[in-house]
């Protein structure tokens, strides 16, 4: 027997052979013997991680093969079958839940959308009724506020009385709770004043007097106080608008300067304009406006009233200025002129006017003829409108 330790190779002979069959030597003895023969420590662990590799891919064998199996096992009709009923089964019930729960919803949100509608009617009915009201209490405090300026105009209208005796009067009147509409707290104030300056024009002499023949009603100096009775930044930019475009027209062609043009406080005496969506309009021609409450009305928003001018807001704005300021310098209608022409077709309004008639021709651009086709002339001044603004306000004394 030649045997290599460390080595694969060994040989063995037929004695060896049979030494290690014999039965009649222990097992133990003849492990011992082969072990000797063969090297078995050295062999051993040679060959152990050859075994351990071994196992890994028979094991990794193993498990491929049972995949296999039970993919051919799922992969049956009978499986894909019960798969598919499942699958149709899950996708009906979910379906029905979520028609369920959609049907639910469409009721909840018809009721909701019943409900908001029936809560803006009532809504829309509380405004209406509470406009309503509003409105009739305005138009009244309004009359009433008229009446009493009315009284204070007639006692400073009166010539021949003191500055003292003008101040007794109005504050008897203030005490007396006749011009409780009015701000009685300054009127008195004024009074008080007057009284202990008597020396000085604190309140002012309405003059009845009438120029070279003209109308009552025309403004006798150039300089006309303006105020807004309800101003407000909604409508700052109409605002500075109707200011611009009064001293672009009037002012630009005379000597007229429409002064102020801020919040009216106090018993001021000039033009007091109210903002509001309706029909703008004047109460009284010229200088009978002086201190009249609300005595001019201008609209500039035109959300209710003449809806169309919302899409050319500054026009109307500017046209609705020229027309209504031309009232507030004293100047009716051109229409109600008797020698207007057959096809001028518009009916008269407000105050007749015979002054101008024998003075200025019949002005079919005029921006107060309502049979012009181009309202009050497209805001601006005719000729003829600059003519008569010059034959009554052009010699004004100088301020």
């Amino acid at each position: 027997m030649t045997i290599k330790p460390n080595h694969f190779e060994f040989a063995m002979d037929a004695a060896d052979v049979d030494l290690l069959k014999d039965t009649d030597i222990p097992e133990s003895v003849r492990s011992s013997i082969a072990a000797q023969l063969l090297g078995a420590p050295e062999r051993m662990a040679q060959i152990e991680p050859q075994n351990r590799q071994i196992e890994a891919d028979l094991q990794k064998a193993q498990d491929q093969l049972q995949a296999e199996q039970r993919r051919a096992v799922w992969n049956t009709p009978l499986v894909a079958a019960l798969a598919g009923l499942v699958t149709l089964t899950a996708t009906f019930v979910f379906d029905r839940v979520t028609a369920l729960d959609a049907s639910e919803q469409a009721i909840t949100l018809e009721q909701v959308r019943t409900e908001l509608q029936q809560s803006e009617t009532r809504l829309k009915q509380e405004l209406e009724t509470a406009s309503s009201r509003n409105l009739a209490r305005l138009e009244a405090e309004a009359r009433e506020r008229e009446f009493q300026y009315e009284i204070v105009r007639s006692e400073l209208e009166k010539e021949g009385k003191s500055n003292a005796d003008r101040a007794a009067v109005l504050l008897f009147l203030v005490r007396a709770g006749v011009l409780n509409a009015l701000d009685g707290e300054e009127l008195a104030k004024m009074a008080k004043e007057q009284q202990d300056n008597p020396g000085d024009t604190i309140i002012p002499q309405l003059s009845s007097a009438t120029r070279d023949g003209f109308p009552t009603w025309m403004w006798t100096q150039d300089l006309i106080p303006v105020c807004w009775e309800n101003p407000s930044a909604e409508f700052a930019s109409g605002m500075a608008l109707v200011q611009a475009t009064v001293r672009d027209t009037w002012e630009a062609h005379s000597q007229l300067q429409f002064t102020g043009w801020v919040a009216c406080t106090g018993f001021d005496t000039g033009v007091r304009i109210r903002i509001a969506d309706e029909p703008p309009h004047t109460k009284a021609l010229g200088r009978k406006l002086a201190g009249l409450p609300d005595g001019v009305v201008l609209n500039l928003s035109f959300e209710r009233f003449s809806q169309s001018c919302a899409a050319r807001l500054d026009y109307c704005i500017r046209t609705y200025a020229v027309h209504q300021f031309g009232h507030v310098l004293g100047f009716t209608h051109e229409q109600n002129r008797p020698d207007r022409p057959a096809d001028c077709t518009s009916p008269p309004q407000g105050t007749d006017d015979p002054y101008f008639v024998s003075r200025i021709p019949y002005d079919p651009h005029s921006v107060m003829n309502f049979c012009n086709p181009k309202f009050a002339n497209d805001g601006v001044l005719s000729e003829l409108d600059k003519e008569t603004l010059l034959l009554v306000y052009g010699d004004l004394p100088l301020r």
